[in-house]
């Protein structure tokens, strides 16, 4: 086990909108730059989107990447990534 020193560089944007129809759309993308490990750099992201489409029912939509150049041993892919879908109803 060893530690990791890293960097974090973060982006995050935010946005809503009341009016008919209802949509909020959120995103955090995030780099890390290791300063114990030269070269290797990481990068994660989510990206969700609500959108209200009748009173009380939202659908959203969510993806999500991670990406790291030197994956931990015993791992070799260096990209995940998924779509996330969904259907929410308030009351």
């Amino acid at each position: 086990f060893s530690n990791q020193i890293e960097i974090p560089l973060t982006i995050q944007l935010e946005y809503f909108k009341f009016s008919k129809p209802n949509i909020s759309i959120n995103s955090s993308q995030a780099a890390y730059i290791s300063i114990t490990d030269p070269g290797r750099m990481r990068w994660d992201g989510d990206t969700r989107i609500s959108w209200e489409m009748i009173d009380d029912l939202n659908l959203s939509i969510q993806f999500y990447h991670n990406f790291d150049n030197r994956p931990p041993s015993g791992n070799s892919r260096t990209w995940d990534y998924g779509t996330v879908l969904g259907l929410k109803y308030t009351f």
